[in-house]
């Protein structure tokens, strides 16, 4: 995928750090831009601050000095509501432990940011004619004909089938932006490749922009860009 030079940024930092109260910052940027489009790998050892990064750029965290940009919004000068509702509008997020919902079904699941973005809804049913026909499209395309019941409770699934269930939750409405941390953990070769069929498929056909996280350097290829942490965060070159 070629990414016009001229294209905006969606994601900008500029001279943030963060660290946790009584240790060393764990990031320390003096300026990344994402461009929307790019589907970008990030890679790096344990400890160089790939979660962290991305709890900044999704306003889980926030910067204890500098600015993030997201879609032109300063995250840090929202209140804890509205970073929550801009997070649930724009970003999807695929969790290395999931985060799915135990005592809801799949399908209930899957359709859960439509409950909280009116604007992921109205995308759903515009490209679906409903929230629940998008679910099933995403959940088809992620099982093919070999999927659970889509009305069973998600605790009841394995480790691979909640992965698929959390990365069709992201997906749904269509964000503009992807983040995916770890998300092909749990799956074997031939899930992976399928899931990871299914990502770059949804994500171009929605023009979003994808951040994937993985410690394993063979998805690098099928990446426009990669975004080295270990040589690129600050604080983790001053602990050499």
């Amino acid at each position: 995928m070629s990414i016009s030079k001229t294209a905006s940024p969606l994601v900008q930092l500029e001279s943030v750090k963060f660290g946790w109260p009584g240790r060393e910052a764990v990031i320390d940027f003096q300026q990344l831009e994402i461009v929307a489009g790019e589907h970008c790998f990030i890679q790096g050892p344990s400890g160089s601050g790939k979660s962290t990064l991305l709890n900044l750029i999704g306003g889980v965290l926030l910067p204890q000095s500098g600015s993030i940009q997201v879609l032109d919004q300063d995250i840090a000068s929202l209140r804890a509501a509205q970073r929550d509702l801009f997070r649930a509008d724009h970003i999807g997020f695929i969790f290395q432990q999931f985060n799915l919902i135990p005592y809801l079904s799949i399908l209930e699941n899957v359709m859960l940011p439509c409950r909280f973005s009116a604007k992921r809804r109205d995308q759903s049913i515009q490209r679906s004619g409903s929230v629940e026909s998008e679910a099933h499209y995403l959940l088809s395309h992620l099982y093919g004909n070999s999927g659970p019941e889509l009305s069973q409770n998600v605790a009841e699934l394995s480790v691979g089938q909640q992965q698929r269930v959390a990365a069709a939750r992201a997906l749904m409405g269509q964000p503009e932006l992807i983040i995916a941390d770890e998300p092909t953990s749990s799956l074997d070769i031939e899930n992976r490749e399928a899931f990871m069929n299914l990502l770059f498929d949804e994500v171009r056909q929605a023009q979003s922009t994808l951040l994937f996280v993985s410690h394993d350097p063979a998805y690098k290829q099928q990446f426009n860009r990669c975004i080295d942490l270990d040589t690129l965060n600050q604080s983790v070159r001053g602990r050499r």
